[in-house]
Order: C-alpha cells, then structure tokens, then sequence
C-alpha cells in the first residue's frame, strides 16, 4: 500500500477520519449517545478514493445535525431557512432522520463492495451484517423496556420501604403507648379499682387495632417477598440480556473487522488491478525493447557519421570565423550607409520645390526654344531652297555651255569622293553608336540594381518609420490627454516654483533633443549641397544629350539632292541637262541614322521616366522628412508636458499635506476637475482625425 503515491488520498483520508472521530465524540459528550451504535457510520476510504456521494452525504448529514443541536443552533437554522425550497426540504429531512433514533437503520445502512470480489460471499456477508444489526436492535429495544421496567420496579420498592418505615414508626409509638396504658391501668387498679371494666374495654379496642394493624404488615410482607421474587426475576432478564447485548457488541465489532477487511480486499483488489496493468505495459515495453536496440544501433551508426561531419563542419566553422569579422564590418557599414542615404533623402525634399519651379521654367523656355527652333529650321530651308535652285541653274547653264562632258567627269569624281567620306562618316557613327550602346547598358543595368537595393531599403525603412509614426501618435494622443488634463484643473504655478521642481531628468532629456536637431540639420545641409551638386550634374547631361540629338537629327534628315547642289555649287559649273541619281547606298545610310537616332531618343525618354521615378521617390523622401520633422516637435512637447506634469503631480503632493479642511476641498475640486476632465478629453479626441495628426 506504501508503493502507491500517485494521489494525496490518504491524506484526504487521515483528515476525514479526525473529523468523523470529533464528530463522535461529541455526539458522545454532548448528547450521551454513542451514534455508533444506531447508524451505520460513513466509510472515508470511499469518500477519500472515489468521492462516493452517497457516503459523503452521510457525512454532511452528522455535521447538519451537530448544527441544529449545539449552542449557535439558532443561527445555522436562520441559515437554513434562508436556502432555497428544495435544500431546505433535503436539510429537514436529513435532520429527522438523524433525530429519529432506530428509523429506517436499514436505509441508512448501505456498504458499496468492489466488483473484484465474489458475489456470494458478499451477499452471505451482506445477510450476516443485516442479522447482527436486526438482532442488536431487537436487543437495544428489549433493553430499554427492561430498563424502564426496572426502573418502575425500583420505584414501587423503595415506596413499599418508605411505607413499611413508616409503619415501623407507628408500630413502636403503638407499643410505646401501650406499654404506658397498661403501666397507667396497674396504676389505676392499685388506686382505683372499680375503673376495671373501662380499661378492659380500652384494652380491647387496642388488642383489635394491633391485630388489624399486624395483618396489615403480613400483606407487605408477602407484598414484598412478590416484589423481591419479581425482582430477581427481572435481575436474571437484565443479565441474560447483558450477555445478549455483549454478544450483539462482539457480533458488530466482528462485522465492522469484516468489513475493514473488505475494504483492505477492495484496496488490494485495486492494487492487483492496477499491477496487472503495469505487467500489461512492461511486456509491451519488452516487446519493443528488440526494436530500439536496432533502432540504437542505427542510431549510433548515424551519429558517429555526424559526429565526422561534425567535426568537418567546426574545420569549416574555424575558417569561416575569420570571415565573420569581415560580414559584420560590411553590416555596419551597410547601415551607416543606409542612415546616410536616409538623411540625403530628408536633405533631398528641400530641393524640390525649387526643382519643380525651375523644371515649369524650363518646359516653358523649352517650348518657346522649339517654337523659334522651328521658325528657324522653315526660314533656313526656304532659304537654301531659293539658293540652290538659283545656284544650280546658273552653274548648269555654264557648264552646258562651255564642256558638258568634263562636267559629267567631275560630278562622277565628286560623288566619289562625297560617298568615301560619307561612309567613313557612318562607319565612326557605328562605332560611337556602339561605344554608347554599351555604356549605356552598363549604366542602366547598374542603376537598375542600385535602385532595386535602394528600393528594398527605402520600403524597409518606410516600415519601420510607420511603425514609428504610429508609436510617437499614441504617445502624443496620451500626452494631449494628459495636457489638457492638466490645463483643465486650472493649476497656475509660478514659473520660479516650477523651475525648482523640475526633475533631474529634463535638461538631460533636452540636451539629447537638442544635440539630435542639431545632427539633424547639419544632414540636412549636406543632403541639400549634395542635391545641387547632383542638379547641376543631371542639367549638363541633359544639354550634352539635347545636343548630341540635335548634332545628329540634321545628318538624318538631309536629302540627296540637297548634297549634290552642294557639290554643285563648290564646282561652279553651269547644267542644263537632268542629273542622273549615281548614289547608290545613299537610302540604306539615311536609314541606318535615322534608327540610330530612334534609339537615342527611346534610351533618352528611358532616362526621362526614371528621372520621373526618381523625382516620385524624393516627393515620397520629402513627405518622410516633414513627418519625421513634425514627429520631433511633438516628441519635444510631449517631453516638455511631461515635465509639467511631474512639477504639478510635485505641487499636489506638496498641497495636500497642508490641512484636513484644505483637502476636503482639494478633494471636491479633484472630482469637479475629473468630471470636466473627462468631458473635455472625450470632445478632444472626437475633434482629432488622423488625417490632422500626420498634416
């Protein structure tokens, strides 16, 4: 039984059998009645294992009835009668039962026995048990009528021995008088003696009353010799039934043993039960014992192949330690970059609304230069038209006249010599084009992979100032609450008071703020020289590019016959006869500028929607910086209402231990001002959207 611990039952059980064993006890001293003897006493085993309702009921049932008969009786009843319908008739019950001494002991009576037992002997027990409790009622019962009926019995005889005293007493004062009569009527005979015939009467009349008065004593005589034979009787009916009753006594201690020793069975029936599932379990674990040794085995094997690539892992560890020291001075240098990128981006927003100024000036003075560009191109076309065609009729006038055929020759050699050169021209067109072409690809695959990093770090950054942002809102929500809290109660200090009651903590919290607005605007600064440096740069490149464009649209655009009335005109020879078209590969060159020139302006209009995506990325830039710069000022406002706080929560600290009629009337202003508080704070909060927390 010591094996099992699993439960603290058996200190339920110890704790059960003190309070069953007071509870006897004081049925016992208090109200002379041993209950043991009447009613079947609660098994605590039962109650202690399994929590047997029917068993603790029983218990609840003594202690109900303990209630309603000691000293405080009249309070449990109150509270008895103050439970609901159904508990009060449950209770009532309960109590009559106990009170009713020798009811239904049957009822009361229930063993609850294991199932492991065997069914015959537990009812052959059951019936014993029943027999012993019936025979010991049938003797209790016949004992209180014997005692009664001795108790009548002593009664009457100790009425017959009063009696018989009595006439004792009267007997002796009789044979007291007559003994003085007859020494009186000597006396009278002597003097007197023809008095004899009165005393011989008196004598008489004595001689009957004593004769009455003896047979009277031989009636309590054989009274009494009845009483005492009937006593005898009854003595010999109260030892037989003593011995019945001590019999019926060994008979219940004998039933209360059998059923200690089943409640031991039950236990180690339990016990057996509970073992026989463990042998269950320990087979099973045998059974698979087989299986983890091979499991084991395998296991091992595995891990002395890890414990190999254990050890080739640590070599590789070794070597790689020497390159952690490199990562995490890349790291920091990431992040320091990343600050750095985050403060140009900051200094950037300054610049551009200057930006955009100058970029609507710009477009302006752009289209008007097209508009005059334009004007030019149409006056200066017109122009060499009227010359060419004036020119190239005079000089073929001339030369018709003078030797049309040195004219062919020299056209022939000229065209020659305009087609070298022209294909020399194209071929380091070609090349250029090519040379920038590929810069241009190393340029735009560089860029695209800094503003995908830049990218990533601009989202990544933009959480956790969100994140931020949300933080210093609901901190500077609680401390608008609380400042207005503060400017509701209507406390004015005098700034000297306030002053001396700052905190240590304030000049230390505004140094921090100040030096980190000083960081802050020297970033700015630079980020702001940077962007112009940078402004100044994309300008000159967007110059370079336009007349780069404007350089190569001519070449592009000039005609055929534009060229040879330029030759025409260098010879200055007169022509009369059509001009036959001998260049060949003219077209194809044309062409081939033409693509050149598309490309240019597509890789040119690439740039110009980056430049776009940049500009949107220094609006969002911008955007990020107001706000940082509105959450600092209202992190400085908020530190200085926390300040003020303090010095007031310092002041009302200070106020209140002045007098017991002063604070009754901080007290009632302190409810006024939280009422207003309250009414103030809730309009406050109605009256901020978010929408005015970020502008």
């Amino acid at each position: 039984m010591g094996d099992i611990s699993s439960d603290n039952w058996r200190l339920r059980i110890s704790n059960l059998k003190k309070v069953l064993d007071k509870i006897v006890d004081w049925y016992t001293d208090v109200l002379n009645q041993n209950i043991s003897t009447w009613i079947s006493l609660p098994d605590i085993n039962v109650i202690g294992k399994e929590c047997n309702s029917e068993q603790l009921g029983r218990l609840l049932q003594l202690v109900v009835g303990i209630a309603v008969q000691c000293d405080k009786k009249t309070e449990y009843i109150g509270v008895i009668m103050g439970l609901a319908d159904e508990i009060q008739l449950v209770v009532m019950q309960a109590v009559q039962e106990i009170m009713t001494v020798g009811r239904d002991r049957e009822t009361s009576i229930s063993m609850t026995f294991p199932d492991s037992l065997n069914t015959d002997q537990i009812q052959i027990l059951k019936d014993q048990l029943r027999k012993a409790l019936d025979e010991l009622s049938i003797a209790n019962e016949a004992r209180e009528l014997a005692d009664q009926r001795l108790f009548e019995m002593e009664k009457a005889l100790n009425m017959l021995k009063e009696e018989k005293e009595a006439l004792m007493q009267e007997n002796d004062k009789l044979v007291q008088k007559l003994s003085d009569e007859t020494n009186t009527e000597r006396g009278c005979e002597r003097a007197d003696p023809s008095d004899a015939s009165l005393k011989d009467r008196h004598y008489n009349k004595l001689q009957l009353r004593i004769e009455a008065l003896q047979e009277d004593l031989y009636k309590m005589e054989s009274h009494k010799e009845e009483y005492m034979a009937k006593n005898e009787i009854l003595e010999n009916d109260l030892m037989e039934l003593r011995l019945k009753n001590e019999d019926l006594q060994r008979k219940a201690k004998e039933a209360r043993a059998l059923k200690d020793e089943l409640d031991i069975l039950r236990h180690v029936s339990e016990r057996v039960d509970k073992y026989e599932q463990m042998i269950e379990v320990y087979k099973n674990r045998l059974e698979e014992m087989s299986d983890l040794k091979r499991q084991v085995k395998t296991l091992e094997e595995r891990n002395s192949r890890l414990v190999k690539t254990n050890v080739k892992l640590e070599e590789e560890l070794k070597r790689s330690s020497t390159l952690k020291s490199q990562i995490d001075m890349y790291k920091k240098q990431v992040q320091d970059l990343h600050t750095e990128v985050a403060e140009q981006n900051l200094r950037a927003d300054k610049i551009d609304f200057d930006f955009k100024r100058l970029q609507d000036k710009c477009t302006i003075l752009k289209q008007e230069k097209d508009k005059l560009l334009q004007e030019n191109d149409r006056l200066k076309s017109e122009l060499e038209e009227t010359r060419a065609r004036s020119d190239s009729e005079s000089i073929l006038q001339d030369a018709i006249v003078k030797d049309p055929k040195c004219l062919i020759n020299e056209i022939n050699n000229q065209q020659m010599e305009s087609v070298e050169d022209i294909r020399e021209k194209v071929i380091k067109l070609e090349h250029a084009n090519q040379m920038l072409r590929d810069k241009l690809k190393d340029s735009d695959d560089e860029k695209v992979v800094l503003l995908q990093t830049n990218l990533g770090d601009a989202k990544e950054r933009i959480t956790e100032l969100e994140a931020e942002n949300r933080n210093l809102n609901r901190s500077m929500l609680e401390l608008k609450s609380q400042l207005q809290d503060l400017t509701a109660s209507g406390t004015n200090f005098p700034a000297n008071n306030q002053g001396q009651e700052l905190p240590e903590e304030m000049p230390r919290d505004l140094e921090t703020a100040l030096r980190r607005i000083s960081e802050l605007q020297l970033s700015v600064r630079k980020k702001d020289h940077e962007m112009s440096e940078l402004e100044s740069k994309y300008k000159k490149a967007v110059t370079k590019a336009r007349q780069v464009v404007q350089n190569l649209e001519p070449l592009s655009l000039q005609s055929p016959t534009s060229r040879l009335s330029s030759v025409v005109n260098s010879n200055g020879g007169p022509m009369s006869a059509p001009v036959p078209n001998l260049y060949f590969g003219e077209s194809n060159n044309s062409l081939y500028l033409s693509d050149d020139v598309n490309e240019l302006k597509t890789n040119l209009r690439l740039k110009e929607r980056q430049i776009f995506d940049l500009e949107k990325d220094l609006y969002s830039c911008k955007a990020l910086k107001n706000m940082e710069e509105k959450l600092m000022t209202v992190a400085f406002h908020n530190l200085a209402a926390n300040v003020q706080r303090r010095a007031v929560s310092q002041r009302i600290s200070n106020s209140r231990s002045s007098s017991n009629a002063s604070l009754s009337a901080a007290e009632c202003s302190s409810f006024l001002n939280k009422q207003r508080k309250a009414q103030t704070r809730r309009l406050n909060l109605a009256a901020v959207s978010p929408s005015e927390l970020y502008e």
